[in-house]
């Protein structure tokens, strides 16, 4: 027999019990956790898109560090490829941004947090006593900054809003560091490439994780 603080079935945050969502006209939990779901398919779907890309990235930049060894490429399409790179990284951190605020409002919903929807902000969520009560906070905090997640979200604010005060150009290449195309800047430059592509995959896993602890606190909150 399953404690109180166990649960016998797990769920996703949009297929658990209707009886879990609140009943109040206008109520919209449920379509929060829907969004929840696409959101997250759709970035499974990307996320194979980075990866892809991040390698086909990788690969051209060591065809630059290999010069007088078989393959080399020209400079124009290394950028093409890191264009590429770029484009379905930003995708993914504007969609992560936009599933952390379909989250905090389910969590608003769901709970009787009480914050008006526009009043939802991630500093509101982490002083509230429903939200610490029933143990979410550790899962909000995934969107910190030390995280994966908040680290997807801070760069999508860097690369949209202050590429100028990064150490990256448009390109990723880490001009601050190196300024040309020698071994050492070669080298940094597919780290900024793989670092990303890594972040996003620890993304992921961070949603992945957020999505089933969710649930299972939400339902033992509400048999409680």
């Amino acid at each position: 027999m399953a404690s109180k603080n166990q649960v016998k079935e797990h769920y996703h945050l949009w297929d658990l019990p209707k009886g879990i969502f609140p009943r109040n006209k206008g109520n919209k939990a449920k379509a929060y956790a829907e969004d929840f779901a696409q959101l997250y398919k759709t970035l499974l779907f990307i996320n194979t898109k980075v990866q892809e890309s991040a390698q086909l990235c990788i690969f051209h930049i060591k065809s630059i560090k290999n010069m007088n060894d078989g393959y080399h490429t020209s400079p124009e399409k290394v950028f093409s490829h890191i264009d590429d790179f770029i484009y379905h990284y930003e995708n993914f951190c504007h969609r992560v941004y936009a599933i952390r605020e379909k989250f905090l409002k389910f969590i608003n919903l769901i709970l009787p947090v009480g914050y008006k929807d526009r009043q939802v902000r991630i500093e509101h969520m982490l002083i509230n006593p429903i939200v610490k009560q029933t143990k979410l906070l550790s899962e909000i905090e995934k969107f910190n900054k030390r995280k994966g997640l908040g680290r997807i979200i801070n760069d999508r604010k860097l690369m949209t809003h202050q590429l100028s005060y990064t150490d990256v150009n448009r390109h990723l290449f880490p001009v601050n560091k190196v300024k040309t195309l020698n071994k050492e800047g070669l080298r940094h430059w597919q780290k900024e490439i793989t670092t990303r592509a890594g972040l996003v995959n620890k993304a992921l896993s961070e949603l992945d994780g957020i999505n089933h602890e969710t649930s299972d606190k939400i339902v033992i909150y509400k048999n409680i």
